[in-house]
Formats: structure tokens, sequence, C-alpha cells
């Protein structure tokens, strides 16, 4: 089987990437990118010499990655293309960047609940959750660099290098899209009588003769739902297809927000084992020894040597990742 690529050896340009043994792999997952885009009506293109003398059309590029399966072996490359939104704002413009996001503790209050009631838990995906909004602002944008293999296979052929597009929707990378995506699945969700929690604006109910028959937690365009049967959940989906919100049914959920979850007798695990022992092997330290919790009181007396650069650069990202699965996994304390 085919080997995955970390995200941190993949190309970083359309350059780099045809450059590469697996280039055609990279110009399909480019061209699938931008037939999605047309999919959704996302932009509408325009010749460079078409657009105002003082425009400033923000650049693109493609951000690769692997899909893989649950062992990790590649099933295809996928490309994105996103926006540089990291220049937005520059020229004064103001802009509305504040989206909701779901929770560590509300996904395990949601956990809690559906075992508590014996409740069915299921997992959904929206397909290019950003492409479903609208973009309210006049956005220019240009290919990037190297385009031009990507507009052969697409049949553009009046193409030129620099050329872009007027945006109808917002892209990733554009600050403003995770709000409008936000506001415009509550939108639907309040149509179809969900209301959203004051204190969680990303768990939304429903009820059911006064009482809570169904939980949703969303994060971008990951669904978490809970109810009583599997048949609401299709309701559900079916539902959200219905008012424009395209959601695939993922079954039981797996992952959601780098957190795993496993079914076990009477309730469910969440944990973050295959992150950890990828951690592990990253760092070289899979042979560490077991250690209980709570750990013993004991006070360094030593005085150490001050790290050298090269292992402070292993060492705080390390701590970073320590502190993050302390913090997710809600214990135990690294101080």
């Amino acid at each position: 089987c085919a080997r995955s690529v970390d995200q941190h050896e993949q190309p970083q340009s359309l350059k780099q990437a045809f450059a590469r043994p697996d280039a055609q792999a990279y110009v399909h997952a480019s061209v699938q990118e931008v037939k999605q885009l047309i999919k959704y009506n996302s932009f509408k293109r325009m010749k460079r010499t078409d657009m105002p003398n003082d425009a400033r059309p923000l650049p693109t590029r493609f951000v690769f990655t692997d899909k893989t399966d649950e062992k990790g072996n590649l099933l295809r490359k996928k490309g994105r293309l996103v926006a540089r939104g990291d220049i937005q704002g520059k020229f004064g413009e103001e802009i509305d960047t504040y989206s909701p996001t779901a929770s560590n503790t509300a996904i395990r209050s949601m956990v809690a609940l559906a075992v508590q009631r014996r409740w069915r838990l299921n997992q959904g995906d929206v397909e290019a959750a950003y492409l479903h909004t609208q973009n309210k602002e006049r956005t220019l944008i240009t290919f990037p660099k190297g385009f031009g293999r990507v507009a052969k296979e697409l049949g553009w052929g009046d193409y030129s290098e620099g050329d872009g597009a007027l945006l109808l929707t917002y892209l990733y990378g554009m600050k403003q899209s995770g709000r409008e995506w936000y506001f415009k699945v509550r939108g639907k969700l309040l149509l179809i009588g969900f209301e959203y929690l004051p204190t969680d604006p990303c768990v939304m109910v429903r009820k059911v003769k006064g009482e809570i028959g169904e939980v949703l937690l969303f994060h971008v365009d990951d669904f978490i739902h809970t109810s009583e049967s599997d048949a609401i959940w299709h309701k559900f989906v079916k539902e959200c297809r219905e008012h424009g919100i395209n959601i695939e049914d993922m079954g039981k959920p797996r992952k959601f927000l780098g957190l795993y979850f496993e079914e076990i007798k009477n309730g469910w695990r969440l944990h973050l084992e295959p992150y950890i022992y990828e951690v592990l092997k990253k760092f070289k330290l899979e042979g560490l020894s077991v250690a209980h919790q709570p750990a013993p009181m004991s006070r360094l007396e030593q005085e150490g040597q001050p790290l050298e650069e090269e292992f402070k650069k292993l060492y705080r990202p390390l701590i970073g990742v320590a502190l993050w699965i302390a913090c997710v996994l809600r214990g135990p304390d690294i101080g």
C-alpha cells in the first residue's frame, strides 16, 4: 500500500507538487477541488486585464493533505484552494471574524447525556461547508502560480498567469468564512425547529412536547447528534439536505475535534491513544515506563544546566503537546 505523507512533508506550492514523482496525483487533487468550487457556484472567472486598476485581489494557494484509512494507508491526495486571509484587513477594512466553536466540556456533557438516557450517537460531515455561504462583499482572487497545468486539465484554454475570479461564496482561509458559515447553518437549524443554548451556541436542541428529544453539537463541518433512535437521526439528515445542507451520514462517531470515540459496554470511551502513540514515536519516547497517578510529591534539589538551543526546539513543542493532552483529557495535572 502507498505510504501517506506527514503534513509537514506536503508540498507548499503547485511548483513543488508538480516536481514530485507523484505529480499527477496532485494535479488530480487540484482539479477535483476546482470542480467542487464550480459545483457550488463559488466563483465567476475573471481575466486579470478585466479587473479594476485599483483592485487588490487576494492571492490563493493550494493546501494538500493525505486521506488515509484507519491503518494509515494512503487512499488519495486532497487539495484545497485557500485564500490568503492573513493579508485581509491590511488596508483598513473592517472584518467581523468571531465565530463560536464547540467546547470540550460540551462534547463530554453530550456523551454523558446520551449514556445516561441510553440514546444513540451519530456523526455527520458537511461537504464543502464554507461553499454553502454567500459572499456579501465584492472579493476578487488570483489563482496561484503554476495553475496553468490545472487550468489545462479543466479545459480553460484562455487561461493566463495572473487570472483570477470574483468570489460568490467565502473560501477556506478567509477571516470571515467561519462566522458566515456558523450563521448560515444556525439559521437552517432554527428553521427545522432547533434552538441553541445561550451558554453554548454550538449546542442545539429540538424539543418534543416540551421535552428535549434531540441534541446536536457542531464544529464547522462536523456534527455529533444524539437522540432516542437512529430513525430520528436519519430524519434529521434528510431535513438538512432538503434545506441545502448536504450532510454525509458517517454512522457512529469515531473521531471528533481530535477526540477518539470508542463504544464500550453501557457507554462510550473518549481518548487520545492514537495521537499519544504518534507523539511518542515523533519524539522517540516509545520506551518510557508507565507512571501512575497521582504522582508522588518530590522536589528537585540538584541544580541543572540550561538547555542548549537544539534541545529547546525539541522541549518546547513536547511540553505544548503534553499540556494540550492534559487539557483535553482533563488530567493528569502537568504543572
